[in-house]
């Protein structure tokens, strides 16, 4: 159906209504307004129809499938800024493979359909009533009563908040808090004392934020509350403890992991929000086609080592679970070892460790290996006696995933041989090495095109370095709190071992352990992954340097033969 492309919105949907009903000749001459819920309540009405058969008959017109879900999914929210959704009266519900789901009330709406287009190239619209979807759009960004958008606010309670008092009042504070930090997309909650309150800080895509102040007799009977439920001492404030608690939003059950540790003014309470709903697939965690391809290859291994290397909180887990969810099938064995288990993973079995029982990562492997696995997940090699039974595992026909602590790839080659790693073993049994960090993505709703004449000194030493000028910039607005970022992707360096590399392991002691004389000229770096993604415009200079630190010049440097910016030095 060809429409005029001065057609105004509202009249290109007339003409497709009349299209859709050509036996009712009254819908070309009503009079509409500029609302697009009048003219859908006015159009269905001259036309003698309910809106649902309404909805069906545009639908099938303009060849926009109808919606059969309008509840919306945190990670599709953060990709449409939520003042567009609301006057442009669309609704983002699901991001799956890539792909995002848009639900809108207007298929016949050019700059709608380049609004979506524009934050998200690849999307599916969908057909609903405007009023479900402003009802829906109300129920997904509800949750900010006390917290407001992406903790952009902060909220200072009064003294004499009845929380300090009244039993029912904390009860309720405390509810609206956990299911307000789940709207945001939070990881972790912190309750921090000091002398006279406490503060409420929100970890969002890896940045705490302090959203609230709270005063000293409310912060003490929610710290007393959140004990006494997660299976704690609410008494004891002169030891650490430790607790857990479930909670359930919208469908969604969370298992909440607390740790209250005293300090002065009080005591602090951690709580690590893990979504027992999450999905583990490589193809949503933000990889590149290629960094798939890669990952795939090394879980395909019959046997040896496949280690992840970073700090904590670097996707280290989730990348493991996603490649273990891969692997799972009836036919195989696959046995964790963790410390603690995080997520509940069909089809495999889980082995949570616990010292203080005297179940530590040594002991549970032994135990492991008589349970006759294909597959092992060790949590982390963390001492010698860890390290020397995953690889004798590696050695005897398994395939072993693990982690370590390392600020690169290739460091993990030296820190294996420090915890008295045989170098012919490593040699031989190393399948892989994959190094991960994340690194925010810039907020679509606020970024900021970089010119020529505005550069900061960062982003010109990139520019000289890399001869690209980084596209954007973070600025901030209510949609990211301000921050200039949402959401988080991984950057990584793959490493699966040439005939080079064995041989530099088999040697051992003495190796210059460095791409250029091992024969890896051609290893992306974690520097080079985070250019790539500067230069597409999915994240900033100051981000890259934030998460890599110096060594982001540095790598650079090297990739591209040019001398180390003196910005480089003075960070």
């Amino acid at each position: 159906m060809a429409l005029p492309p001065s057609m105004n919105p509202i009249e290109k949907f007339r003409q497709a209504a009349c299209c859709a009903f050509p036996d009712c000749p009254q819908l070309a001459s009503i009079e509409l307004t500029a609302s697009l819920k009048t003219a859908w309540q006015k159009l269905a009405s001259v036309a003698g129809v309910s809106i649902p058969v309404f909805a069906k008959a545009i639908s099938a017109e303009t060849k926009t499938p109808l919606a059969t879900s309008l509840r919306a999914t945190p990670e599709a929210l953060r990709v449409l800024p939520a003042t567009g959704v609301r006057k442009n009266l669309c609704l983002p519900v699901a991001l799956d493979d890539g792909v995002l789901s848009v639900v809108i009330a207007n298929p016949c709406d050019d700059e709608l359909i380049k609004f979506i287009r524009f934050a998200k190239s690849d999307a599916q619209l969908l057909l609903a009533p405007p009023e479900e979807i402003d009802e829906a759009i109300q129920i997904a960004y509800s949750h900010q009563s006390m917290i407001g958008k992406r903790s952009s606010g902060l909220l200072v309670l009064d003294p004499k908040h009845p929380a300090g008092r009244d039993e029912h009042a904390v009860i309720r504070l405390a509810k609206q808090l956990l299911q307000d930090v789940v709207a945001l997309g939070a990881s972790d909650l912190h309750l921090q004392p000091f002398l006279g309150g406490g503060a409420v800080r929100t970890r969002v895509d890896g940045m705490l934020r302090r959203v609230a102040l709270l005063p000293e007799p409310v912060y003490l009977q929610l710290a007393r509350y959140i004990k006494a439920n997660s299976g704690m001492d609410p008494s004891n404030n002169r030891t650490p403890q430790d607790g857990r608690l479930s909670l359930d939003v919208e469908g969604r059950n969370f298992d909440l992991r607390i740790s209250a540790l005293p300090a002065r003014g009080g005591e602090r309470i951690v709580i690590r929000f893990l979504d027992q709903s999450s999905s583990f697939q490589l193809t949503r965690n933000g990889f590149s086609t290629a960094e798939i391809q890669s990952l795939r290859r090394l879980s395909r291994n019959s046997s040896g080592l496949v280690l992840l290397t970073g700090p904590t909180g670097s996707g280290k887990t989730t990348t493991l679970y996603a490649l273990l969810g891969e692997l799972s099938a009836p036919y195989r064995n696959i046995i964790t070892v963790e410390n603690p288990v995080e997520y509940v993973l069909p089809g495999l079995s889980q082995v949570d460790v616990n010292e203080k029982a005297g179940l530590t990562f040594a002991s549970a492997l032994r135990s492991v290996l008589r349970q006759d696995p294909d597959v092992l997940l060790i949590g982390e090699i963390r001492d010698e006696e860890t390290a020397d039974i995953a690889f004798q595992a590696a050695l005897t026909g398994h395939l072993v995933f693990s982690t370590l602590h390392t600020n690169d790839a290739l460091s993990t080659i030296p820190r294996l041989l420090d915890l008295g790693v045989q170098p012919t073993i490593l040699a031989d049994t190393l399948v892989g090495i994959v190094a991960q960090r994340l690194c925010r993505r810039l907020c679509s709703a606020c970024r900021i095109p970089i010119q020529e004449d505005t550069l900061r000194a960062e982003e010109a030493a990139f520019k000289t370095m890399t001869r690209v000028l980084p596209p954007y910039r973070a600025a901030g607005c209510e949609d990211c709190g301000y921050t200039g970022y949402a959401g988080r992707f991984p950057i990584t360096e793959i490493i699966e071992p040439p005939p080079s590399l064995r041989s530099a392991i088999t040697r051992g002691s003495g190796t210059e352990w460095s791409a250029g004389p091992l024969g890896l000229n051609n290893l992306s770096s974690l520097s080079s992954s985070a250019a790539r993604h500067i230069v597409s415009g999915d994240t900033s200079v100051d981000e890259a340097v934030r998460v890599i630190g110096w060594r982001f010049w540095s790598a650079l440097a090297t990739e591209y033969r040019v001398d180390i910016p003196d910005i480089a030095f003075s960070q």
